[in-house]
């Protein structure tokens, strides 16, 4: 199951519980961003991906928020923190377990 913890939002857009989903969890490392809500699909989405202990060890920053993926299989083993946050300000964190 994927849930969403410590979400804030921070603009004037109506939103739901899971505006975003982070799938599959646990994963071996490719690891799809979807975007469940229209109202931010034609926003920008950074990601940032941390350790365990707050380390960034990865960062992207799509043009679009609709359907992407993102690549984690060179990291190793272990329990991380994904937070996804649009141009407006929103954003939803993950716990995600990359599990090979």
């Amino acid at each position: 199951e994927n849930r969403a913890f410590g979400q804030e939002k921070t603009s004037g857009i109506a939103t739901y519980e899971h505006a975003f989903n982070v799938q599959p969890n646990p994963t071996t490392g490719v690891v799809n961003i979807l975007c469940n809500d229209k109202a931010y699909l034609n926003q920008s989405l950074r990601i940032d991906v941390y350790t365990a202990t707050g380390k960034v060890v990865n960062s992207h920053h799509l043009m679009s928020a609709g359907r992407d993926f993102i690549d984690l299989s060179h990291l190793p083993n272990g329990l991380y923190i994904v937070r996804l946050t649009t141009q407006t300000g929103f954003h939803q964190t993950y716990k995600l377990a990359l599990l090979r």
